[in-house]
């Protein structure tokens, strides 16, 4: 193959020291952090892929994050490596020059933990997603986007369980456990991983499974993202969905969001395993009086047998929901129109990212928990009074209302997830019901002020719900306020994770403010 040369932006316009003296001001931390032989030209004529440095064109699109809170980073370089080479190449350079080094796929961290000052390696170009129907595997790049995978894998009838925003990677949903809406039929994303390439940080490519590099397999469903090395190509069982996706939304008035929330939680908690749902209290627009609940679901079956299902969950909560949608799909489009609703395909990706994307970034600050054991009305009594505050609240309810909410939802688990014992994988939260993420979000251009609104009342909020939270976190959801995040993430798994990150990144090449640290 020929090597294709690309170096942008600094290089082009006078050498290297253009990329330490762009033209920027970003606050302390966030300015790039250079080695002592940062020679980028040399990184970028042994790579296939390419290099992007400050003041090319890619490089101000690429950078970004799905998250545009963390928009004031400005790594040193990104790397678009094209294969394994070029990782073992990047891993080689940042640990020579003793660059920061950053992994990167769909760049949906939510807490910023993709991008940082120093190189991001950036394995977004890897994406070949190639099925093997006869073994009912298939292999996945590790820069693949939830949304190709499924597109890839639509003909066959047969799916890989993922979560369900279409631009997120494969590499940090797998990698972090992956809940979605198959997670109650099939498991997490990793309960169906067979087997990962990985480059470590000495340079060696291994494949880890249950019979090679055991407890790094171990590790890798469920220890979290940017740990032990970079993941190059993961092995997924296939898992059948050739049969009708039934979805459905329900919308009840505020002042019966206890009656139904109730009714919610002991309704998921007893519906088969083909189910899966969502349970929403969330702000609306200013023009708006009141808050709303919301439920949304799949129902895998018969449509009759849906119907009869979601009749059942009216009737407990004893009165008729204002607004009731429901539609029959298939695996792919259930995916896929949960948030490209009439978009095609190619439309179905991030505005920033690709050309035709329709898909709008967010700014957004988030926490999580799990739970247990069922909330009580005094739980939704404390959600109602954080949730009103903000409906009332005109710095934050402002136009509009879709990048401008604060809500909380709680997604469906048990299960295929709660069969699994919690010492199986990395992954604990096994004997949780739910899983619960508390979200703020404003909008992309919004003033100081509004950003610090959204994160301060998240935070109170979130302080206020401490006596029904369970003390855990899913990793995937990353909050950096968290102050023992390794137990909060890992729970009784975090010990053996210390002893693999020992193993295996010794030195703590792969490192971030939450990674997985060599001493305890």
């Amino acid at each position: 193959m020929e090597r294709r040369r690309f170096l942008e932006g600094a290089l082009a316009l006078g050498g290297i020291a253009a990329a330490s003296s762009a033209g920027f001001v970003v606050p302390a931390g966030a300015a790039p952090a250079l080695g002592p032989r940062n020679d980028f030209a040399d990184l970028a004529r042994r790579l296939t892929g390419r290099l992007l440095l400050p003041g090319g064109a890619r490089y101000r699109s690429d950078r970004l994050l799905f998250n545009a809170a963390y928009d004031y980073v400005r790594p040193a370089a990104i790397a678009q490596v094209a294969d394994v080479d070029d990782v073992r190449t990047v891993i080689d350079f940042a640990v020579d020059n003793d660059i920061e080094l950053v992994g990167r796929c769909g760049g949906h961290s939510f807490a910023g933990l993709s991008t940082g000052p120093g190189l991001v390696l950036d394995v977004s170009s890897i994406k070949s997603v190639t099925p093997d129907l006869g073994a009912n595997t298939t292999t996945v790049g590790a820069g693949a986007r939830l949304i190709d995978v499924a597109a890839a894998l639509r003909r066959t009838e047969r799916a890989i369980p993922s979560g369900s925003c279409p631009s997120v990677g494969i590499s940090g949903l797998t990698l972090g456990g992956g809940i979605g809406n198959l997670t109650r039929r099939y498991g997490l994303t990793s309960d169906s991983l067979r087997a990962l390439e990985l480059v470590t940080a000495d340079g060696q490519v291994l494949r880890a499974s249950e019979h090679e590099h055991a407890d790094l397999f171990w590790a890798c469903r469920g220890g979290g993202g940017g740990n032990f090395g970079i993941v190059t190509e993961f092995e997924f069982e296939l898992r059948p969905v050739d049969f009708a996706f039934n979805r459905f939304e329900l919308t009840w008035p505020w002042e019966q969001r206890a009656r139904a929330f109730a009714a919610w939680q002991e309704w998921s908690v007893e519906a088969p395993a083909g189910t899966t749902g969502t349970f929403t209290f969330t702000t609306g627009g200013p023009r708006v009086r009141t808050p709303a609940v919301t439920v949304e679901g799949l129902f895998m079956g018969d449509a009759d047998d849906s119907a009869a299902f979601v009749a059942d969950l009216e009737r407990r909560v004893g009165t008729r929901p204002v607004d009731h949608q429901s539609v029959v799909t298939d695996y792919f489009h259930g995916e896929k129109d949960e948030f490209c609703d009439d978009l095609p395909l190619a439309e179905c990706r991030p505005a920033y990212q690709s050309p035709q994307g329709k898909l709008p970034r967010l700014a957004l600050s988030v926490k999580s928990d799990f739970v247990t054991t069922a909330w009580a009305d005094d739980a939704v009594a404390v959600i109602s009074e954080w949730i009103e505050r903000r409906q009332r609240d005109s710095l934050m309810t402002r136009a509009p209302s879709s990048m401008n909410l604060g809500k909380v939802f709680l997604q469906t688990m048990g299960g295929a997830a709660g069969d699994v014992p919690a010492d199986a994988t990395a992954f604990p939260h096994r004997s949780a019901e739910f899983s619960v993420q508390f979200q703020s979000r404003w909008s992309v251009d919004a003033p100081v002020d509004v950003r610090e609104a959204n994160i301060e009342w998240l935070r109170g909020f979130y302080a206020a719900m401490t006596p029904w939270r369970s003390g855990s976190a899913y990793v995937n959801y990353t909050d950096v306020d968290l102050v023992d995040w390794p137990r909060a993430y890992y729970g009784p798994n975090v010990d053996r994770l210390l002893a693999v990150k020992r193993a295996y990144d010794p030195r703590n090449v792969f490192h971030s403010r939450q990674s997985i640290p060599v001493t305890a």
